[in-house]
């Protein structure tokens, strides 16, 4: 197998980039050109919402949409469509979704102190021998469930800024 220079090997990644990028405007034109269709979004209380997306929209809008809605994070939202969970990386198209559907919108609680995985949780880290207590490895669970939910807020709340300014 011939060796390739470090030029020819920026070369071809120049080339794959610039492909990447008519290929991204080709496909911003198209869902530019897509019209937006309404889903109605229904809560387990019975209170429900119109969203609008685009069939090729990715899942993970209308999850965004529904937790910005309730201001909560995204991983706290799971969306139910024809008796399945709908995954964040498949198409609303992909899903069967169409126009005036009706998804349902799951809250889910936060890992909390008492709940099965919780006690799992924590029995490990007792196990450990890193803790000498049980109120130290509580604290240490409530400090990084903190963290996570203030870096998944702070995410959330990126994103849709860029998207705003995107608009």
């Amino acid at each position: 197998m011939p060796a390739v220079t470090a030029a020819q090997l920026q070369e071809g990644i120049s080339r794959m980039q610039g492909r990447t990028t008519r290929q991204t405007r080709t496909q911003e034109q198209e869902q530019e050109q897509e019209p937006e269709q309404s889903v109605f979004v229904t809560f387990i209380d019975g209170s429900e919402f119109e969203a609008k997306v685009r069939p090729s929209d990715f899942v993970r809008v209308l999850r965004s949409q529904v937790s910005e809605r309730r201001g909560i994070t995204d991983a706290r939202v799971r969306l139910v469509f024809d008796n399945q969970v709908l995954d964040s990386h498949t198409t609303v198209q992909e899903c069967g979704i169409t126009d005036g559907a009706s998804v349902n919108a799951m809250i889910m609680q936060p890992l909390f102190q008492g709940s099965q995985v919780y006690d799992k949780i924590a029995k490990g880290m007792s196990t450990s021998g890193l803790f000498d207590t049980e109120s130290a490895v509580h604290d240490a669970l409530e400090d990084s469930m903190h963290k996570k939910a203030q870096l998944n807020d702070a995410f959330a709340a990126a994103m849709r800024l860029r998207k705003r300014r995107d608009e």
